[in-house]
């Protein structure tokens, strides 16, 4: 338990030398401390390595407290884009879990404007890649998400730049009229 409260400590103050020494050390990343939850869940969102680190040691990136709240619910709620690329590509965490209020994650960032992390799953959502299923094209899908969002990007921006055009080439005629 003492090494279980000591991994999970670690974690969450970000120290990513302590969390690499106990992990050598035959640290359990799935151990449950003193309060009844695991290293991946206490663990300080903003430091991805921390999250890659007890991923690549077995840590279970879909698991869920009393509350029915995994760290992918906490990540796309906080807006932590990075920490939830890993643990989505690297963990396979399933973007299709629902909390105790029926939330996805993509709902929780919704609600909390954090478009960037809504972007990422709803092209992920497009493509169905959804956890351990999906390993096998991880490339073939990473390629083609970068491909939907740069193409998504341009028909974007090839509608305001040309509404824009519009308005400017309706108000040049409407000057013109009046002259």
């Amino acid at each position: 338990m003492a090494n279980n409260d000591e991994l999970a400590n670690a974690a969450a103050q970000g120290d990513i030398g302590k969390v690499t020494q106990l992990l050598r050390n035959g640290a359990d990343p799935n151990g449950v401390n003193s309060f009844g939850r695991t290293p991946i869940q206490v663990m300080k969102m903003g430091c991805p390595l921390i999250c890659q680190l007890l991923l690549k040691h077995g840590a279970d990136p879909n698991r869920q407290d009393n509350l029915q709240i995994a760290l992918i619910h906490d990540v796309a709620r906080d807006g932590f884009l990075d920490t939830l690329k890993i643990l989505v590509e690297i963990g396979m965490a399933d973007t299709n879990l629902r909390d105790n209020n029926n939330c996805l994650p993509i709902d929780l960032a919704k609600q909390n404007s954090h478009w960037d992390v809504v972007k990422y799953l709803d092209v992920r959502k497009l493509f169905s890649i959804n956890g351990p299923g999906s390993a096998g094209f991880r490339h073939k899908i990473n390629k083609l998400q970068l491909r939907a969002s740069q193409n998504f990007r341009r028909f974007t921006m090839r509608r305001t730049f040309k509404s824009g055009y519009q308005k400017r080439k309706r108000k040049h005629q409407l000057e013109e009229q009046l002259k």
